[in-house]
């Protein structure tokens, strides 16, 4: 009798241990489904290009970056943002990322989230004729006093 309990024990252990590896719909604790999981990843990526291209556009105004580097820089994460916005909106159509999405869909995208663009109002040294930011004080080139 004890040794047909302790095999009815062993066996429903076994069980309890080794139902999770042959069970097609149990996730493990913690685990969200891929889909759901990829759909995050992206929505993050998209909250991190929309505070880069915050930061980008902060710092070009403020005269941390040139202009030829802010507008290379801006195309290229605007682009890697249009890419992330392509594959959510395709994983919400239910294309899981491998469909076609139209072009003018996606700019229309881009454009009704397009931040304004940001004019800059330049000051010239008059020592060394280097554009400044007006609210320089000094020159950047070459530290002379603005008179701004």
């Amino acid at each position: 009798m004890l040794s047909l309990l302790m095999i009815l024990l062993s066996a429903a252990t076994f069980g309890y241990v080794l139902y999770p590896l042959f069970s097609k719909n149990v996730m493990p604790y913690g685990l969200k489904p891929i889909k759901d999981q990829h759909r995050d990843d992206l929505a993050n990526m998209k909250q991190k290009l929309y505070t880069d291209i915050k930061d980008l556009d902060f710092e070009y105004g403020i005269g941390k970056i040139a202009e030829a580097d802010y507008q290379n820089l801006r195309q290229a994460t605007l682009k890697e943002l249009a890419d992330v916005l392509k594959r959510m909106d395709a994983i919400e159509q239910g294309d899981n990322g491998n469909g076609k999405v139209s072009d003018e869909y996606l700019e229309h995208l881009i454009q009704s989230r397009r931040t304004k663009t940001i004019v800059v109002q330049k000051v010239t040294c008059p020592s060394c004729q280097h554009e400044n930011m007006k609210t320089a004080k000094f020159c950047s080139e070459c530290g002379a006093k603005l008179n701004a």
